[in-house]
């Protein structure tokens, strides 16, 4: 393991995951997003607490990864950051989610709603966590 600041990636993950609240809000991607749900917001209610937890912790990974990347990289910055998070968010992240949405029947704007998410959190978390490193 190489020197990471964990206060970088908490700081990353909290930002992480404040973005995928605001991103989902109706007022942004949130009703057409449930609108190709198969789910009523009643249960995705129900789920909330866990869907947050596993969200939150998963953020924090993604955070730590993120750092020891960079670090291993000798990569500081937060356009460094964003940059490299740009790279692993479209190229391995969205990527991969592509591959999992061709064999499911939902809409692609769909699949762009949900990991254009993870692609702007990666960069977002990659600038937080670069600022730090």
């Amino acid at each position: 393991m190489l020197h990471v600041s964990w206060l970088g990636i908490a700081l990353a993950a909290l930002a992480g995951f404040v973005l995928g609240g605001m991103w989902f809000q109706p007022f942004a991607f949130g009703k057409l997003w449930a609108s190709f749900l198969h789910t009523t917001p009643e249960q995705r209610k129900k789920n909330q607490k866990r869907a947050f937890s596993i969200t939150l912790l998963m953020y924090v990974l993604i955070g730590w990864v993120l750092a020891e990347y960079l670090s291993a990289l000798q990569l500081h910055g937060w356009a460094a950051g964003a940059l490299q998070g740009l790279f692993l968010g479209v190229g391995i992240a969205a990527s991969n989610g592509l591959v999992e949405s061709a064999f499911k029947v939902e809409p692609f704007r769909q699949f762009l709603i949900e990991w254009g998410c993870q692609v702007v959190t990666m960069v977002l978390m990659g600038a937080i966590v670069g600022l730090w490193a």
